[in-house]
This record gives C-alpha cells, structure tokens and sequence, in this order.
C-alpha cells in the first residue's frame, strides 16, 4: 500500500493545504492520505494509527525491550554526531568522524564508561569542535550525555577527545576504521 504523506503542514496556510492535497492524491491510488508535520508532530499521531492495519501480522523481529537493531556504540556514535551538528551550526560535521573507544560499565556497576574520540581534518576544525577554553567540546559532550544516557536508562561518564587527521575523507583505510565504510 501507498501513502501521500505532506509534510511541513506548519509552513502552510490551512486555505492553501486542501488544494496541495487533492492535487496530489490524483497523481497515484494512495491507501491513505495524512498532511503532518514533523517538527510540531500534528498528525504525527494519526499517521501512526493509519499504519497499523497495513501491516502484516508475525511475531516480533526484536525483544520487547530491545529499542534499535544497531549496536550501542553505533547510535552513541550518532549522538555525539548529532549534537556537533546543531551546536557547531552545520560547519563541522561533514568534516569528522567519531569513533567509540571504550564502552564499559565502571566497577562500581552506577555508571556506564563511554570514551570517544572525535576526527576532523584540520587544525582550524579542532579549534571549532573544542571552542575557547574548552566551551563548546563540554557543551557538545553534556548534551550528548543527556541523550545517550536517556536511550540507556542510566547514568553516563562521557570522555570526549578531539583529534586531526588530516584527508582523513580521502583514506579507504580511515573510512573503514571510523565506521563510515564497509
């Protein structure tokens, strides 16, 4: 089954929405059609129970408290990512990788180990991600904190490092070991 899903109903007047609509569901026989919008959630809700009597019943792929298929350090990875995206506004991210180095629960069992290392390519881009005195690679490592620590359910100890390795994007070697490669 098809869907006509509109997206950006926020940046639309609610007059100029019904004519989008009915001009695109004439384009293809789409089971259903759900305008939403991402950034508010309106019919975020609505799209999801619109989905359900489409899918094919089965048991379950994952356990039920299994939340993603992708390995821990993969998705601590992605939030460290994530938040040097919206905190360096889009300048540096294209530009780095971010590698896990040590994942661990601390021996006092309270806390989860995590240290990773951020690549980027040039001097000049180390100087972006760690900020003046330190400011902006603490900022970027408390909020990735408080993300990884809410998809883990319990307390984090991040160790963010930063470091240069020039043409890094342009090493077949370097794509391999910093997971952006197979």
């Amino acid at each position: 089954p098809t869907f006509l899903i509109l997206n950006k109903i926020d940046l639309i007047a609610k007059l100029a929405l019904r004519p989008l609509i009915e001009y695109f569901a004439k384009l293809a026989p789409f089971r259903e059609v759900v305008p939403v919008s991402a950034r508010t959630g309106d019919n975020v809700s609505r799209l999801l129970e619109s989905t359900w009597p489409y899918l094919p019943p089965g048991p379950p792929l994952f356990p039920s408290d299994q939340l993603s298929d992708q390995p821990e350090r993969d998705l601590v990875r992605e939030f460290i990512r994530e938040q040097m995206y919206l905190l360096t506004r889009q300048e540096i991210p294209y530009a780095s990788a971010v590698t896990v180095e040590e994942f661990r629960e601390r021996e006092d069992r309270r806390k989860v180990l995590i240290v990773a290392t951020v690549h980027v390519e040039r001097d000049s881009q180390k100087g972006i991600v760690v900020g003046q005195r330190g400011e902006m690679i603490k900022q970027i490592g408390t909020c990735a904190r408080r993300r990884i620590e809410g998809f883990l359910g319990r307390p984090v100890f991040l160790d963010l490092r930063v470091k240069v390795r020039e043409q890094w994007r342009r090493s077949e070697r370097s794509l391999r070991e910093f997971g952006v490669k197979d």
